[in-house]
């Protein structure tokens, strides 16, 4: 017989002298534990604020680079690069889950030095380049180079392939 639910399962048996015995045991089926990490966001920048990672069932404990083992996940503890965080719920129908969390470098941005300038000239100030998204104060230009032609201070916020964002300003 192949128990798959709770119960108490008996079982008569008659020899060749026609003499019975019975036994009984009982079988208790426990739901398996679900360990499936929940957290929807496995990217960050390295400069992220700690998140608090969740899964689909309370209990278990959390291991891994640069994650608590309450399950807070510091990016910048963890460092860049790829880092398995795997929860395990410990039992006799316990389970465990592994993701894959990246921390990606924040990108880096120089507008270079402070300048002066004529009455009537302009001055190109460059972002550098290989960035998804340049935002620039105060034009809100979305280009790589802006034209000064007024004393202001101007600053950039670029963001790159990983969704991560860099601010310089002169």
């Amino acid at each position: 017989i192949n128990a798959t639910t709770s119960n108490t399962y008996s079982v008569v048996v008659t020899d060749a002298n026609n003499c019975t015995a019975t036994d009984s045991k009982v079988v208790t089926v426990l739901p398996n534990d679900d360990a499936t990490i929940t957290t929807a966001i496995l990217s960050y920048c390295d400069y992220h604020a700690p998140v608090q990672f969740t899964s689909a069932q309370a209990g278990g404990t959390w291991s891994g680079t640069g994650i608590s083992p309450a399950g807070l996940f510091n990016p910048a503890t963890a460092g860049v690069g790829s880092h398995d965080i795997t929860y395990t719920i410990a039992g006799l129908c316990g389970d465990a889950n592994t993701v894959t969390v990246n921390v990606h470098p924040a990108p880096i941005v120089n507008i270079g030095e402070d300048v002066t300038i004529c009455d009537g000239q302009s001055v190109t100030i460059d972002a550098g380049a290989g960035f998804v998204n340049y935002a620039w104060t105060p034009f809100g230009q979305g280009t790589q180079t802006i034209n000064a032609t007024t004393s202001n201070t101007y600053s950039v916020v670029v963001t790159d392939a990983n969704n991560c964002t860099a601010t310089d300003s002169k």
